[in-house]
């Protein structure tokens, strides 16, 4: 038997005030395709939640053992993920 997980819809509130999308817009609809088990929709609704994902638990971990080389992959993790957002935010509102 298959249950689909749904979240409460939230809605945007850059988008309701100003009309534009903003570089978080999908995360939420990304994150329930993810959790039901649709990894490529999830990755092609927002690209950037599994580097998110990966960053955050990097951070857990520094904070824990608090090292040079956990610090130095929670820099390069963030920037790759920052990246990939700006780059995602570009190529789909290529008019802003």
């Amino acid at each position: 038997m298959l249950v689909l997980i749904t979240l409460p819809k939230l809605s945007c509130q850059i988008k309701e005030k100003t009309g534009v999308e903003c570089p978080g817009c999908g995360i939420q609809r990304s994150f329930e395709l993810l959790i039901n088990g649709d990894f490529i929709e999830s990755i092609k609704m927002y690209p950037g939640l599994i580097p998110l994902f990966f960053t955050l638990g990097v951070l857990a971990i520094h904070s824990y053992k608090g090292n040079l080389k956990t610090l130095r992959l929670l820099k390069i993790s963030f920037i790759l993920t920052i990246l990939i957002i700006i780059i995602n935010y570009l190529i789909k509102f290529p008019q802003l």
